[in-house]
């Protein structure tokens, strides 16, 4: 390497600047990396690789931690308690869910519009953890309308940070920085969701959460996830190092170009008879998915409330049992699909979801429960990859993303019309009390098997007719 490119590196480390952003600099005028690397360490004795690996690790283990302290289902729960009403309930998740949909739709094409600055992340950051930290405070002086503005808030902040996230991401593995353990960070750092979740669920019990009303714990446990999540965000702002070029599109422009192409284009592709009716099967079963997961929580919470160890800490035991179960799903999946095929695997990936429903609905048990969601969410996998699979058959790979953004539209369609149906299915009949909910995961558990699995069928009676 030419003394020139060292002294350079030597006068940065003096100016106290980063070692990443020091080597991102010299690798763009061309140098090999390990030759950078080597100067680097032999100068400040870090290496730039480990130096990059743990702060991907330490940014995941803030994030999660904050996922589990400020989880969806605590949050779920005590909206409920709050308004006593499974309708606003499940609109105001049904909401959150459309919106997230919608602002992702959009989101990458802004991205190459406009800049992406730290400011920007910045802000989301504060917000976002404000948001969590306001939930405490709607919960401590019983404002239910304050929550339901910070989901929706959080919806949309969580979009972008997980967009930013995956940008500075994708780079760091384009630059083939430790690149196979930063694809396993993600796994790793899942148990960081279980510990919060389980050091939250507990604290919420022994502190009496369910009378929230001047409880001082709801404040702590949120703001602890609030204080998580800001952390996260200041180490995700040291992972971005570029900026996005700047055009003037305005972003109304932009939306109207984009729902133009998408509607020209989505016309070609769904006219697939194969593509139609997996993107039919799948949003169907996404919708199902999404109702479930807004009570399932609830449902658990009131059923077993004096049972086992209690209240929140049995939600947050029960809900760690996907978290880990994800670490080992895609592998049962992919073993499953190459052994039976991909029809036969997204039949039987959409039996194992409905089991969750359908054991909810005849048989609540905690061991029987757990079992369910273990095959729930083996069958998500299953569903996920032989979506994938098929789609690569039938799509050509440059139309691909045009189908996904047609699929968003027709996601946010089925939200729009079934996910108030479900709402409305859980608050008829309130009186009856937990059978509202037993109700609706027994039409959940119907859906998936009466609707869902002809409709998965019809695609093999399409592929055998395309053989003949």
């Amino acid at each position: 390497m030419p003394e020139d490119i060292k002294e350079y590196i030597k006068k940065r480390l003096s100016e106290k600047a980063k070692p990443e952003v020091i080597k991102y600099e010299v690798l763009s005028k061309g140098f090999l990396e390990s030759d950078v690397d080597k100067i680097i360490k032999k100068q400040t004795g870090i290496s730039t690789k480990s130096y990059i690996v743990e702060k991907f690790f330490t940014r995941e283990l803030f994030f999660k931690l904050s996922s589990g302290f400020g989880n969806d289902q605590f949050i779920y729960i005590f909206l409920f308690l709050l308004t006593s009403s499974y309708f606003i309930l499940g609109v105001t998740v049904g909401l959150s869910v459309i919106l997230s949909l919608l602002f992702s739709m959009f989101l990458q094409d802004l991205f190459k519009k406009k800049k992406i600055s730290k400011t920007m992340i910045l802000i989301t950051g504060i917000m976002m953890a404000l948001c969590l930290g306001l939930i405490g405070v709607g919960l401590f002086y019983e404002l239910s309308w304050l929550i339901i503005i910070c989901v929706l808030l959080l919806a949309l902040g969580n979009v972008l940070i997980g967009e930013i996230y995956s940008i500075a991401f994708g780079k760091k593995s384009e630059e083939k920085t430790d690149s196979l353990l930063l694809t396993k960070i993600g796994g790793y750092s899942l148990f960081f969701v279980v510990i919060g979740l389980v050091l939250s669920g507990f604290f919420l019990n022994k502190y009496n959460a369910f009378n929230y009303a001047n409880n001082i714990i709801v404040l702590i446990v949120f703001g602890a996830a609030g204080l998580c999540l800001l952390i996260s965000v200041f180490i995700l702002l040291n992972l971005m190092e570029t900026k996005m070029q700047i055009e003037t599109t305005s972003i109304f422009i932009l939306i109207k170009q984009r729902l133009r192409s998408i509607r020209k284009m989505s016309g070609q592709i769904f006219k697939n008879k194969v593509v139609m009716m997996l993107a039919i099967g799948t949003a169907i079963t996404g919708v199902i998915q999404t109702i479930g997961i807004t009570y399932y929580g609830v449902f658990i919470y009131q059923y077993f409330t004096n049972i086992a160890f209690n209240g929140f800490l049995n939600v947050a035991i029960m809900f760690s049992v996907p978290i880990i179960t994800s670490l080992f799903s895609t592998y049962m999946a992919k073993a499953l699909s190459k052994q039976y095929g991909n029809i036969p695997a997204l039949v039987f990936g959409t039996m194992l979801i409905a089991i969750l429903p359908l054991t909810m609905w005849l048989k609540p048990g905690i061991i029987n429960i757990s079992m369910a969601i273990v095959c729930s969410v083996i069958g998500g996998s299953m569903i996920g990859l032989t979506t994938g699979l098929l789609l690569s058959n039938n799509i050509e790979p440059e139309l691909r993303h045009w189908y996904f953004q047609g699929y968003t539209l027709l996601m946010v369609l089925a939200y729009v019309v079934f996910v108030p149906l479900g709402a409305l299915v859980a608050e008829f009949g309130s009186f009856m009390g937990l059978m509202s909910l037993q109700v609706l995961f027994a039409v959940m558990a119907i859906v998936l098997v009466l609707v869902v699995v002809p409709v998965y069928l019809s695609i093999f009676y399409i592929e055998k007719r395309k053989v003949v």
